[in-house]
């Protein structure tokens, strides 16, 4: 993994931030501690980033926080055995703990010593009492009960005993965290992007705590990470500011992010932010950027086993999240709307016998630029062919194309069917002549599915079919070879979606020889005024003849202009 250089980091003034102020002292005994409880801002809800609403615990988490705004020692600590002692399971439970820490700092005085003092060990025992297997099974409940509650309850009670192994011992874990759950470019691993918005919170409290008592609590590369795990996250956040993969709009991330941007300074996440999240409350940079300078907006991690390819810094912009780890695929698009999230749920028979992948999905091809994203993955079947899937996603001219290519399959009958799962809100219509998808939200047309590699009337010779059935878009495709090409066309441009379009395979030739589609095959897109050429080559390179061009490459997809020649999108060797 590449080490990115740290950014600079300069202090910025931000009206809204959790913490409120910057103690005086350095220590935090005596006068410095109640400086410290000042500074922390419970009445933002800041310890419930990240939870869902609609659970029983988040009401008595929200509970406990407006116990906490008053003067009257919550009930909590009055009866603490219900608290301090339960066995933290969930994300809930330990951030219970680290509020019930924040209450016996504000109103232990009034409880007896023994009281608590017994609260006191309880927590640092819960604190303490390490399952390092957590961090992979349930690394936001690691990070919460071994990281930020040590690190907080031992900055609450700076002089007492053990609050300064409490504090090391929270700061050791943040850092083990980072160096586990994220790459050098900040990516959390495909499993846990689920937690992201869960783990930006935790650490982004961790980071104001320590501010707050004027330490550091991460070693510089990890400070590091954490910047551009910000700049991921918002990679990963969609337009209504949910997660992407995630099963319904729940909550909103833009305080997360807002108080996360405010632990570091880079304009060009300031940029980023201000383009992506359009609230009138956020930090801006003073001096704003086009789009063409921001960073670039995709990103792949083979060690995250997470691809990010989208056009734009734009809520709007068409944008293709997969997900590829062991032999599971995991896909989400969206323009502005969620179209299809989900599993890519791939059914294969060869001569009516199922077969299925024998390893793991291995990345063989990445490539960004301003065309468009290029992904291409591959595993090897049960009987030693090759299945290659790719993902193109075109910046300018707005579209995806997917492809499946399986190689060396032997002469059979091969089956192949894709099941993805349609966004809820999302209708759909099929004009009874042809068989291409039209894709709907609210009455208007936002994309069109073109099945290339099938016929364009239905009552052609061709065999298989595009449908959405049971909210999933179903794609099957029947046919006899050796190698074989499944590819389909996402049109994600709504003022083109209506236009007039067609489609055709075309002839593919060598040395004036019509070649079959088992050694090269090529396809025409046109929409409107638009057109494409696709190209995909199984045999060795070698000088092919395609709708009066000359390519020599596996893969090609261009533009096709009016006086015949045509501009190149994607070329792979």
């Amino acid at each position: 993994m590449t080490k990115l250089n740290k950014k600079n980091q300069k202090p910025h003034d931000d009206p809204k931030t959790f913490v409120q102020g910057i103690p005086t002292s350095q220590n935090l005994v005596n006068g410095g501690r109640a400086a410290f409880l000042e500074s922390i801002d419970v009445t933002a809800e800041n310890f419930l980033w990240g939870l869902d609403s609609s659970t029983l615990e988040f009401q008595k988490l929200a509970a406990r926080v407006k116990q906490c705004k008053n003067g009257n020692v919550p009930q909590f600590l009055q009866t603490p055995s219900a608290d301090a002692n339960d066995c933290l399971t969930d994300p809930e439970h330990a951030l219970s703990q680290i509020l019930t820490s924040y209450a016996l700092a504000r109103y232990g005085h009034q409880l007896e010593n023994e009281a608590r003092e017994s609260i006191y060990r309880s927590l640092g025992r819960q604190a303490a009492d390490e399952n390092p297997d957590w961090l992979h099974e349930n690394p936001i409940l690691h990070q919460l009960k071994f990281a930020e509650l040590p690190l907080f309850l031992g900055l609450l009670f700076a002089g007492e005993k053990e609050a300064t192994t409490l504090v090391e011992h929270g700061k050791n874990n943040l850092s083990v965290g980072f160096e586990e759950l994220l790459d050098s470019d900040g990516t959390p691993h495909s499993q846990w992007v689920s937690d992201t918005h869960l783990l930006l919170a935790c650490w982004t409290r961790c980071l104001k705590y320590a501010d707050a008592a004027n330490i550091e609590c991460l070693e510089p590369e990890s400070q590091t990470q954490f910047e551009y795990f910000v700049r991921q996250s918002l990679r990963l956040t969609r337009k209504d500011k949910s997660l992407v993969f995630s099963s319904a709009a729940g909550f909103q991330s833009t305080d997360i992010i807002l108080s996360a941007l405010t632990c570091y300074h880079d304009s060009d996440d300031l940029n980023i932010a201000n383009s992506l999240l359009r609230k009138s409350s956020q930090p801006k940079a003073k001096n704003k950027s086009p789009q063409e300078d921001f960073p670039d907006p995709s990103s792949n991690s083979e060690w995250a086993e997470l691809a990010i390819l989208q056009s734009k810094w734009l809520p709007k912009s068409p944008r293709l999240v997969v997900a590829y780890q062991n032999r599971k695929l995991i896909a989400e698009l969206s323009c502005g709307h969620v179209l299809f999230s989900g599993e890519l749920k791939h059914e294969l028979l060869i001569d009516q016998a199922p077969i299925s992948p024998s390893t793991d999905w291995e990345v063989v091809c990445w490539n960004d630029d301003r065309d468009g994203d290029f992904l291409e993955l591959e595993c090897e079947l049960e009987n030693g062919a090759k299945w290659q899937k790719h993902f193109f996603l075109a910046r300018k001219d707005q579209f995806l194309l997917c492809g499946d290519s399986f190689l060396g399959l032997g002469k059979c009958e091969f089956d192949y069917s894709l099941n993805w799962a349609i966004n809820h809100d999302i209708g759909f219509g099929s004009p009874q002549e042809s068989t291409e998808l039209f894709l709907t939200r609210k009455s208007k047309s936002i994309a069109s599915i073109i099945p290339i590699s099938l016929s364009e009337w239905s009552i052609g010779r061709s065999m298989g079919n595009v449908a959405i059935n049971d909210g999933n878009f179903s794609f099957q495709t029947m046919v006899t070879g050796d190698n074989i090409y499944c590819p389909f066309f996402v049109d994600l441009k709504p003022s083109r979606c209506r236009k007039p379009l067609t489609w055709r395979q075309l002839t593919v030739a060598e040395k004036l020889e019509i070649v079959p589609s088992s050694v090269a095959t090529g396809y025409r897109v046109q929409i409107g005024k638009q057109q494409w050429l696709i190209y995909r080559s199984f045999l060795e390179n070698s000088s092919r003849t395609v709708l009066g061009q000359n390519l020599a490459v596996e893969f090609y997809v261009g533009t096709f202009n009016s006086n015949g020649t045509s501009d190149e999108l994607i070329s792979v060797d």
